[in-house]
């Protein structure tokens, strides 16, 4: 129902929703398989550190002054890059 009447922006809370839950399941398992402490220390080494460099890489594009109309995260790739990463990341 909630699709249905709320519009095209129905769409996008509904797959946000979709990605919250089906990345908490996979947390879940994960800890399971490896424990808590190893998923700490892959967050704290790896995980925070890119997503920190990420979020700085698109806050530097936005500072310089472009345009921000299009999707900022794909102006940090190298054009020749981009296409084979977005296939990277969806075999991923």
């Amino acid at each position: 129902h909630y699709l249905v009447s709320g519009g095209p922006g129905s769409f996008l809370v509904l797959g946000g929703v979709f990605l919250c839950v089906t990345g908490s399941e996979a947390l879940y398992a994960d800890m399971g398989h490896f424990g808590a402490r190893p998923i700490r220390l892959a967050w704290s080494i790896i995980v925070f550190p890119s997503l920190v460099l990420n979020y700085a890489g698109q806050a530097a594009i936005v500072i310089e002054g472009a345009p921000i109309q299009d999707n900022i995260f794909y102006r940090l790739c190298p054009e020749p890059l981009l296409i084979p990463l977005v296939l990277l990341a969806t075999l991923a």
